[in-house]
């Protein structure tokens, strides 16, 4: 018997990267085709995939996402050949060189590749937690509304040790 479970299909990551890209785009931009529908199906991939990378710093922290989120990256790098021209920003979560890969691979091209990034994303969070977390995390992610530029957050307070001695 075996420790763990074996990992799902890539079926299951397919259709939550799916769902939640559906989410992203909106039904009635789904349907359109065209120049103009090809890029806000474009720029909904780049969102979405953002969102999900931000969101993910909460829980694996910036290097621990930027680990996961380079390796899938390579991966869909060389196993499909596209999203050549696409690297992982260094100091904020989210994928830059998005418009130079639509010149070169084709704007169809470029958005299965990000949705094939974010499944191979999904993958390697399940070798790390089960699939049931990995979806929810993932899906909680992908609604999670970006902060704006100019939000004004606050550092997190020193932690504090009360002790009854």
């Amino acid at each position: 018997m075996p420790l763990s479970p074996p990992p799902p299909s890539n079926s299951e990551f397919r259709e939550l990267v799916h769902r939640a890209f559906e989410r992203e785009v909106g039904p009635h931009t789904l349907r359109l085709s065209g120049p103009v529908a090809d890029g806000m199906h474009c720029a909904a991939a780049s969102r979405l995939a953002e969102r999900v990378l931000v969101g993910l710093t909460v829980w694996f922290g910036p290097a621990g996402t930027r680990a996961l989120a380079s390796r899938a990256l390579s991966r869909v790098q060389q196993e499909q050949q596209v999203l050549i021209a696409v690297r992982l920003v260094s100091d904020r979560a989210g994928l830059v060189g998005v418009d130079e890969a639509t010149i070169r691979d084709g704007t169809d091209a470029t958005v299965r590749g990000i949705l094939i990034f974010l499944e191979a994303f999904a993958a390697a969070m399940c070798r790390l937690l089960n699939h049931d977390i990995t979806a929810q995390i993932f899906d909680q992610c992908a609604r999670t509304e970006l902060p704006s530029a100019n939000h004004q957050t606050a550092p997190l307070a020193p932690l504090r040790i009360i002790t009854n001695d």
